[in-house]
C-alpha cells in the first residue's frame, strides 16, 4: 500500500470540534451556546487576522448543525457520518468559496442558485471566505439572499479587512471578531501538535515558531513544520530589538549597522519596519498597561527597560515616524534608504524640528533634570538634555 502523502501540520491538527479551538472562547462560546439553545442566526460574519480560526470556526458550526449525535453542551461530536463528511470536503450540506479567487457575480450567482435546493441534513451552510473581495456588483446579489434566506440555510462569511464589507451586508449578520492568539496559548499549540505529531523539538524550536507565528495559529504551525524538516530553528538575529536598543541608546552608528546586518541576511525593509512598530507598541503598553504586552515573559524585561530608557515621548514619535515611513515606502525607490533615514531622525532628535521631536528632547531633558547629578552625561554635571542639545533656545530649535 502506497505511503499517504504528507499533510501539513496545521491541516492535520486544526480544530475540529469547538472545544479545540484555541484562544477565541468569546466566539466559541457565543456560536456554540445559539446551537444548543437553538437559536442560530441565519448569517454570521467572522473577521480577524489571518490563520486565526475563523474557517475552522466555520466549518464546525456547520458540523454542529448536522451532527447527528450533538452534544449536550452544543458541540458536535466529530465521528458520525456527517461530521466525517464535512472533514473530508465532501458533505453536500456545506458549500465554500473562496472570494478572493472567484469573486464575480457570475460566480455568486452560481452559488446562490443551489440555495433553495434542500439536502439530507438539517442545515444547508454557505462558507464564504474573504467575502470582502467580491465585486460591488457581487456584494448587491449576496445582500439580496442575506436578507431573506430559506429557513434551512445558514451563510457564514470570512473576511480579514471587516471595513471593506458592505455595511448593509454587516448589519444582516451576527458579526465576531477574532483575535490573534497571545504567546503562552501559542506555546501550548505548539508543544500539543510537536507531541502528537512525534518531533523531536527543543524549546527554542517552539520559541522560535511562536515567534515567528505573530499570533497566527497557521502560521505558527507553518514554521513548526519548516523547524521540524531543517532539523532544528537556527539562531538568528532579533532585528528589531537590536534597533531598538539603538534607538534607547540614542546610537545612529549602531541603528544603521544592524538595519544592514538585517540587509544582509535577506530581512525586507518594509517587514522590518512592521515588526518595529509592533516591538514598540509593547515598549509603550509596558508602561501604560503591561497586562497588554503581547510578548513571551522573557522578553517583557527587556521592552520594559527600553521603554523607560526611551520614554514615552519618545516611543509615541518613534511609531508616528515609521507608520509615515511605511507609507512612503509604497512609492519609495529604496525602501531601505527611507527606513534609514527615519530611524536616524529617531536615533539623533537633534535632526529632527518637528514638534514631536522637540517635546521628546524637553521630556528627557526634564528626566535628566529630575535625576540630578546621577543623570548628568559625560560627567561634566550637565543634565544629558543641555550636553547633548546646548543651550534652551537651540533645544527648542530657534
Amino acid at each position: 500500500m502506497a505511503d499517504q502523502p504528507y499533510q501539513s501540520l496545521y491541516r492535520r491538527y486544526r480544530p475540529r470540534r469547538f472545544a479545540e479551538v484555541r484562544g477565541q472562547e468569546h466566539v466559541v462560546r457565543a456560536v456554540r451556546n445559539a446551537v444548543r439553545d437553538g437559536k442560530v442566526a441565519h448569517a454570521y460574519l467572522f473577521s480577524g487576522p489571518r490563520g486565526t480560526g475563523k474557517t475552522s470556526t466555520a466549518r464546525i458550526l456547520a458540523k454542529a448543525l448536522n451532527c447527528t449525535d450533538l452534544q449536550a453542551d452544543g458541540d458536535c461530536c466529530g465521528v458520525c457520518e456527517s461530521c466525517r463528511g464535512v472533514d473530508r470536503g465532501a458533505s453536500f450540506d456545506v458549500i465554500e468559496l473562496d472570494a478572493a479567487s472567484n469573486r464575480k457575480i457570475e460566480d455568486i450567482r452560481s452559488l446562490l442558485e443551489t440555495v433553495a435546493i434542500g439536502t439530507g441534513g438539517q442545515k444547508k451552510v454557505y462558507i464564504v471566505d474573504e467575502v470582502h473581495q467580491l465585486t460591488s456588483d457581487a456584494s448587491s446579489a449576496l445582500l439580496k439572499t442575506l436578507e431573506e434566506p430559506p429557513e434551512h440555510v445558514v451563510f457564514v462569511l470570512a473576511t480579514t479587512d471587516p471595513q471593506k464589507v458592505l455595511p448593509t451586508i454587516r448589519s444582516r449578520t451576527q458579526h465576531y471578531e477574532f483575535k490573534l492568539l497571545n504567546p503562552e496559548v501559542l506555546t501550548h499549540l505548539a508543544a500539543d501538535v510537536a507531541e502528537a505529531a512525534g518531533l523531536a523539538l527543543s524549546e527554542h524550536d517552539l520559541d522560535t515558531a511562536v515567534r515567528r507565528g505573530r499570533g497566527s495559529a497557521r502560521d505558527t504551525l507553518s514554521v513548526l513544520d519548516q523547524v521540524a524538516a531543517a532539523g532544528g530553528a537556527e539562531d538568528e538575529a532579533d532585528v528589531a530589538g537590536d534597533v531598538v536598543e539603538a534607538l534607547a541608546e540614542r546610537d545612529p552608528g549602531a541603528v544603521l549597522a544592524t538595519v544592514a546586518a538585517g540587509a544582509a541576511a535577506g530581512r525586507d525593509p518594509r517587514r522590518l519596519a512592521v515588526e518595529l512598530v509592533e516591538r514598540l507598541r509593547n515598549a509603550f503598553l509596558s508602561t501604560q498597561a503591561p497586562d497588554l504586552v503581547d510578548l513571551a515573559q522573557a522578553d517583557r524585561a527587556i521592552v520594559a527597560d527600553q521603554a523607560k530608557r526611551l520614554g514615552p515621548a519618545a516611543l509615541v514619535r518613534a511609531m508616528e515616524t515609521l507608520g509615515e515611513a511605511l507609507v512612503e515606502m509604497r512609492e519609495s525607490v529604496d525602501t531601505r534608504v527611507t527606513l534609514e533615514v527615519a530611524l536616524v531622525r529617531l536615533a539623533k532628535p537633534e535632526l529632527d524640528t518637528s514638534v514631536a521631536a522637540i517635546v521628546e528632547r524637553l521630556e528627557r531633558l526634564e528626566r535628566a533634570v529630575a535625576a540630578g547629578p546621577a543623570g548628568a552625561a559625560g560627567g561634566t554635571g550637565r543634565p544629558e538634555g543641555a550636553a547633548v542639545y546646548g543651550a534652551p533656545d537651540s533645544a527648542l530649535g530657534r
